[in-house]
C-alpha cells in the first residue's frame, strides 16, 4: 500500500479555520468555506478511530492475502476444472476486472453514503464473491464468482485510499504506513497458508477468506466519513494546478504500466516454478518471498530517501527490476531474483503517488483514477502473461514481465519533467 503526502493548502484550510465538531454522526458534515469558490467548502477530515484502524489494517491483510494466493492456486485450479493452466489464469484478469467495477461503485458511493457503510458494504460482496468460489461447480460459475469478488476488492482499495487521503495531515503518514503494513502482512501470509492448506484444497482458504470478511464488517462501520459532497468537490477541484491533465495522464500511464508488471509477477512465479518442476511448496514461498521482497523495500525507502530524491529511487528501482526479471528466466537464479525484484520495486507504488499528490495536491479524484486504471493494469498484465504462456509456454513469464518494467521505466522517466517548484509557482494564491 501507500503513504500520502500532506499537502500545505490542505493543512492551511483544515488547521487554521474553524474548529472541527466532535459530532460522530456519519451524515453530518462541518465544511469550510473557500475564498474565491462561490458556494463551494472544503470537507471536513475522515477521523479514524481505533476500531477502524483495527478493522482497516485487518480487511487489508486479508485482501492482500487473497489476491497473492491467486497466482499460487493457478495450477490447483487447473486441475480442479480440467484446464490448461493458461486457462486457469484468466482468473487473475477476472479478478481485476471486476475490481474496475469496484472502484467505480466506489467513488459514486463515497459521494452519496456514509464511508464506513461503504467499507463494509464491499466486505460483504467480497465475501459473496469468495464464498460462490469456494463452491462453485464449474469453470464459467468459478470465474464470475472471482469477479464478484474483485468488484469488493476494487472498492475497498480505492476506498480505504480515498478516505485516508481525507484524514487530517498531521499523523496521516503513519496511519497510512499502519494500515499499509496489514497489506503487506496479508501477502506474505496467504501464499505460506496455502502451502499449509495445499493449492489442491485452495476453496477452503477462500471460505475462510470470506467468513472473516463478514465478520471485519463490524469494525470498519466505525470509519466517521460523512459523504463529500457537490460543493467541497468543487473547492478541491479549485486548488488542483493548471498542468493537472498533463500531470494525471502521465501517471494514469505509468500507474498502468506499474500494477501491470506487479501482476505479471505475482501471478505468474508459482506457475513458471512449478513448470520448471520445482516442489508446489516452493513456488508459494518465492511468492511469499517477491510480496516480503516488497515489504523490506518500503521500510527502507525512508533511508534512502536522505541520500536520493524520490523520482532516483524510482528509476534505479526499475532498472534493477528489469535486470533480475531477465535473470529469473534461468531456472537456479529464479527463485532468489523474484524476492530480489520485490526489493527492487517496493518504492515504485507509494513514491510514485507521493509524487502525484505533490503536483496535483488534495486531488482525491486523480487518486481514485489512478486506483481504476491500476485495475486495467492488472488486467493488461495479466492477460498479457497469458497469452504469451499459451503461445511460448512458460519461459515467456519473465520475459514479459521485463518488458513490462521496461515500459513502466520510461513511463516513470518522462515524468522528471514536472517540478515541484513550478507547481508552486504556478498555483493561485491561497
Amino acid at each position: 500500500m501507500i503513504v500520502v503526502h500532506a499537502h500545505h493548502l490542505l493543512a492551511r484550510r483544515l488547521g487554521g479555520g474553524g474548529a472541527v465538531r466532535a459530532d460522530r454522526r456519519a451524515d453530518v458534515t462541518e465544511e469550510e468555506p473557500v475564498d474565491g469558490v462561490e458556494g463551494s467548502v472544503m470537507p471536513r477530515p475522515v477521523r479514524f478511530g481505533r476500531t477502524a484502524i483495527t478493522g482497516v489494517t485487518i480487511t487489508l491483510g486479508l485482501v492482500g492475502g487473497t489476491i497473492a494466493v491467486y497466482g499460487t492456486i493457478l495450477v490447483g485450479v487447473a486441475h480442479r476444472f480440467d484446464l490448461s493452466v493458461a486457462t486457469a489464469g484468466i482468473t487473475l484478469s477476472a479478478n481485476f476486472l471486476g475490481a474496475l467495477l469496484g472502484v467505480v461503485a466506489c467513488w459514486w458511493s463515497l459521494r452519496r453514503a456514509a464511508g464506513g457503510r461503504v467499507l463494509a458494504s464491499a466486505l460483504v460482496v467480497f465475501a459473496v464473491g469468495l464464498a460462490l468460489a469456494a463452491t462453485a461447480p464449474t469453470w464459467p460459475i468459478f470465474v464470475t464468482a472471482i469477479s464478484l469478488s474483485g468488484v469488493g476488492f476494487g472498492a475497498l482499495d480505492v476506498g480505504v485510499l480515498t478516505l485516508m487521503s481525507r484524514t487530517e495531515p498531521d499523523h496521516r503518514a503513519w496511519r497510512l504506513s499502519v494500515t499499509g503494513s496489514g497489506w503487506a502482512i496479508g501477502a506474505i501470509a496467504g501464499p505460506l497458508l496455502i502451502v499449509v492448506i495445499r493449492p489442491a484444497h485452495f476453496q477452503a482458504f477462500l471460505a475462510l477468506a470470506a467468513l472473516l470478511a463478514l465478520a471485519l464488517t463490524a469494525l470498519v462501520r466505525d470509519v466517521d466519513a460523512p459523504p463529500v459532497r457537490l460543493g467541497a468537490t468543487l473547492a478541491l477541484a479549485a486548488a488542483r494546478p493548471p498542468n493537472r491533465r498533463e500531470v494525471l495522464q502521465t501517471f494514469l500511464a505509468a500507474f498502468c504500466c506499474y500494477v501491470g508488471l506487479e501482476t505479471a509477477i505475482a501471478g505468474w512465479v508459482a506457475t513458471q516454478l512449478h513448470g520448471w518442476h520445482f516442489a508446489v511448496a516452493v513456488g508459494s514461498l518465492v511468492t511469499a518471498g517477491f510480496w516480503a521482497g516488497l515489504a523490506v523495500g518500503r521500510l527502507a525507502a525512508r533511508r534512502l530517501l536522505r541520500r536520493w530524491t524520490g523520482d532516483r529511487i524510482v528509476i534505479v528501482g526499475l532498472i534493477g527490476a528489469v535486470a533480475l526479471l531477465l535473470a529469473a528466466s534461468i531456472r537456479w537464479v529464479a527463485p532468489l531474483a523474484y524476492p530480489l525484484v520485490g526489493i527492487a520495486l517496493a518504492s515504485v507504488f507509494p513514491l510514485g503517488l507521493h509524487r502525484f499528490t505533490e503536483l496535483s495536491p488534495d486531488d482525491h479524484d486523480g487518486v481514485a483514477s489512478l486506483v481504476l486504471i491500476g485495475m486495467l493494469g492488472g488486467i493488461l498484465g495479466s492477460g498479457a502473461e497469458n497469452v504469451a504462456v499459451a503461445v511460448f509456454g512458460l519461459r515467456a513469464v519473465p520475459f514479459v514481465a521485463a518488458g513490462m518494467a521496461a515500459l513502466c521505466l520510461a513511463v516513470f522517466a518522462s515524468a522528471t519533467r514536472f517540478s515541484t517548484l513550478d507547481r508552486l509557482s504556478a498555483a493561485p494564491p491561497a
